[in-house]
């Protein structure tokens, strides 16, 4: 349930625990919201520097969105250089600063060898969204016009759907 690299909760885990809230927020009508986030140019930044400091980069970023999410939040090594967040009883605005938060965070890190910043795909529980995995899907589709976009940024589904549109 753990990833050994970060120390965060495992993808499993995640999962489980997005069925879980997902069965809760349609059942109380309360809302949920997922944040995807990619560091950017790791595979660069291991390729310059090697796998050991890229290893250091993924603990650090787990370490700070570790300390600046809540307590009720889960936060989880999503897989390679992605990390997820699921936020219980938080809508869409609520995401937003969340993910502009965190972004800013390890934008500003004092980082050795150089800046490490990130990209993050937002999404929430939209109306009879009867599938907990859309919300996955959703901050996916955000996250790739999040980079395509030029990187440290955040997008939400409901932009990045729109564009597409």
């Amino acid at each position: 349930m753990t990833d050994a690299l970060t120390g965060l909760k495992s993808r499993a885990y995640f999962s489980e625990m997005l069925e879980r809230e997902h069965r809760i927020a349609v059942r109380y009508r309360t809302p949920l919201s997922l944040l995807l986030l990619d560091i950017d140019a790791l595979q660069d930044f291991n390729d310059t520097f090697g796998h050991a400091a890229g290893d250091a980069v993924l603990q650090t970023v787990a370490g700070l969105l570790d300390r600046g999410s809540r307590d009720t939040d889960v936060v989880a090594r999503y897989g390679g250089e992605e990390f997820v967040l699921l936020l219980a009883h938080t809508d869409g605005a609520g995401a937003l600063t969340i993910a502009d938060r965190l972004r800013r965070s390890l934008e500003r890190a004092p980082w050795p060898l150089r800046p490490v910043t990130a990209s993050i795909g937002v999404s929430w529980l939209l109306p009879g969204m009867a599938d907990p995995a859309q919300l996955v899907t959703d901050a996916e589709v955000a996250l790739y016009a999040a980079k395509s976009g030029g990187r440290n940024r955040i997008v939400s589904s409901a932009d990045a759907l729109f564009a597409t549109r």
